[in-house]
């Protein structure tokens, strides 16, 4: 499910994000996880996105990852 707007007026910002949110709020509790290259999550909601794969993920991530290079999407990190 993907909740989208655009506008063309930069003053409208504020308020038009407001809108997106406020329609995500209220069709958000019919989904599970995220398109992981578009979130601005935190960490524990991008660890449970990844489900009962996080831990085999992380372990891969720690084997051809250690350095975390590839972070800038949902990150998993690396395994401890």
């Amino acid at each position: 499910m993907l909740v989208s707007a655009a506008w063309n007026n930069a003053a409208d910002n504020e308020a038009n994000r407001a809108r997106v949110h406020s329609a995500w709020d209220k069709v958000s509790h019919h989904t599970s996880g995220f398109y992981v290259n578009l979130n601005s999550a935190d960490q524990k909601a991008i660890d449970d996105n990844y489900g009962p794969n996080r831990t085999r993920l992380a372990a891969l991530k720690k084997k051809y990852d250690p350095e975390n290079l590839f972070r800038l999407n949902a990150n998993i990190r690396p395994a401890a």
